[in-house]
């Protein structure tokens, strides 16, 4: 119950959504907060036309309350499963859509200095949310939160191509039991590929080995003696080591990789 109620939070939707995973945009929610009223509105004026017994009300009604469901079974609610509530977002949209109508409907009646007076007020707080939101987005998301992108991983997954087919061995350290999913991609790698090499499935998620490549934490006292190896590892597992391959950064400098080539 609780997993379901978070979906509903005011907070998260409209106010600031930086602790989702993934989805961090700070002082922002899912929805503009301009919507707020309109999706209220909207979703007031359908609960009374309940009354009518309309079955197009209630399916977007049942829609809505349903839309929560595949992440209220599931664990990390809400940072990490934001995105199995999309069904979610073109109802409560929907409902924001039938709010502004009804509330310029209703400016009909009005006089022109009001009127006019709202929908610039209307206008501003859409231009202003806008300009707040692409701010967030394009200068302060891929500053802040590059960790959750794996910019880093993505420079060393590249490096390690390079290696690929000129070392024995390339250990690759293993965040989130993710790691093979960069090679996979930035290698172009297809499923004939993937299925015609030796593989060892990971006890939760993706590949332990996958071809000349293991997906684990980094043993320095060990994998420094391996001959013709590449070692992807933080800076925390690899001390400070002559033969610095490359070393590939985050935006926000924490939790920075260094890669080396033992002899």
């Amino acid at each position: 119950t609780k997993n379901y109620l978070v979906h509903f939070d005011p907070y998260l939707l409209f106010i600031d959504n930086s602790k989702l995973r993934y989805f961090q945009l700070p002082q922002l929610g899912l929805f503009y907060l301009w919507q707020a009223p309109f999706i209220l509105v909207g979703l007031i004026g359908q609960i009374r036309l309940l009354r009518e017994n309309k079955p197009w009300v209630k399916f977007a009604l049942f829609w809505l309350l349903l839309s929560p469901l595949p992440a209220a079974i599931t664990t990390g609610v809400p940072y990490a499963n934001i995105g199995r509530v999309l069904m979610m977002l073109p109802i409560v949209e929907l409902f924001s859509a039938i709010g502004v109508l009804y509330l310029f409907k209703s400016l009909k009646t009005q006089k022109n200095i009001f009127k006019n007076l709202f929908i610039a007020l209307f206008l501003g707080l859409i231009i202003y949310n806008t300009i707040f939101f692409l701010r967030g987005y394009f200068e302060v998301m891929p500053k802040k939160f590059s960790n959750f992108w794996g910019v880093h991983y993505r420079l060393a997954a590249r490096t390690a191509l390079e290696y690929e087919n000129s070392t024995n061995k390339i250990i690759f350290t293993n965040p989130l039991q993710q790691s093979y999913i960069y090679i996979l991609f930035y290698g172009n790698k297809n499923p004939d590929w993937l299925f015609s090499q030796y593989r060892l499935k990971s006890p939760v998620i993706g590949y332990r080995v996958l071809a000349n490549y293991e997906f684990r934490s980094i043993n320095w006292n060990e994998d420094q003696y391996l001959t013709n190896a590449l070692l992807i590892g933080t800076v925390d597992e690899i001390p400070l080591y002559p033969n610095v391959v490359s070393e590939a950064y985050m935006l926000k400098r924490t939790g920075d990789l260094k890669i080396i080539k033992t002899k």
